[in-house]
Order: structure tokens, then sequence, then C-alpha cells
């Protein structure tokens, strides 16, 4: 519908990894992070010059941040 994005993010290293940013172009007002287990977290949208982002604090193996307009 042209009002919701998905970013999928693998981690292709042997260790979690801190701390990942995540830029986007567009003016969404919702971002969600699902885990594996199928955790659901919020997440803090902060404008950028192009957009917005958001940060993860950690990423096991996958993640799926779900943006919304």
């Amino acid at each position: 519908d042209g009002k919701t994005a998905v970013v999928q993010l693998v981690n292709y290293s042997d260790y979690p990894v801190e701390n990942v940013a995540v830029h986007f172009l567009g003016n969404y007002q919702h971002a969600t992070l699902t885990t594996p287990e199928g955790v659901e977290k919020p997440l803090e949208i902060y404008q950028t010059d192009d957009g917005g982002g958001v940060d993860i604090d950690n990423v096991a193996v996958c993640a799926t941040v779900k943006l919304e307009q």
C-alpha cells in the first residue's frame, strides 16, 4: 500500500551485533522490531536529514523492522 516498509536484518557473524542504526527515506510514524522468537518491541524513530532512523540494541541472528506511516 506504500504506507508500510519492512527491513530484514541478518547477522552473519559468530557473535551478537550491538548498537545497530537503521536509516530510511520517508516519513514513518511507527517502527516495530520483531525477533525470531516472536517478541515485538516498539522503536523510537529519530529524524535524519533525508528521513528517519531507529537504533537496535542487539541482533543475535536476525531481526525485522516494520515501518508504518
